[in-house]
């Protein structure tokens, strides 16, 4: 069984390097693809939470079903805001701004709901440990992967 777990982990580590060792090469050099992101959180994860694998035949469908509807979410609400610029929103009523604040506001209601019911449901599959573990594993992502695509943007220049 430790076996099982201990070559999950390797192999996931060596995703992770390899995904991150890639070099300019053609079309995939302008970043990362989903499914390698999607690769590169998961062993995030796991290697964060320390998943036996029962705990890991049961926690994926869980988080993956909440991390989905999470993304959902935050995808509608940056395409309502995308392309709005500082000086149209000046020319905006207040009702039209309320409007907005309130969107706003129900999407992280909602956002927080969804972490709340996740939370629920993985309450019977890991320890509350794990579960701290895995907000803080999913912040260590979004900073990797802010701090990559800094790196590519200040990089140098052909």
């Amino acid at each position: 069984m430790k076996k099982i777990v201990l070559l999950s982990l390797a192999f996931s580590l060596l995703q992770i390097s390899m995904v991150f060792a890639q070099r300019d090469k053609g079309p995939r050099s302008q970043g990362l693809q989903a499914d390698d992101l999607a690769a590169v959180k998961t062993a995030l994860i796991t290697q964060a939470l320390g998943l036996s694998t029962e705990q890991a035949e049961k926690f994926w469908p869980i988080y993956r079903k909440y991390d989905q509807q999470i993304k959902t979410l935050k995808r509608e609400q940056v395409e309502s805001l995308h392309g709005l610029s500082s000086e149209e929103i000046e020319q905006w009523n207040d009702d039209q701004v309320k409007n907005a604040l309130n969107l706003l506001r129900q999407n992280k209601v909602k956002e927080h709901e969804l972490i709340g019911q996740m939370e629920g449901e993985l309450k019977g599959v890991i320890t509350d440990k794990q579960i701290l573990q895995l907000h803080l594993s999913e912040e260590r992502f979004r900073r990797r992967l802010i701090n990559r695509m800094k790196s590519r943007r200040n990089g140098p220049r052909n």
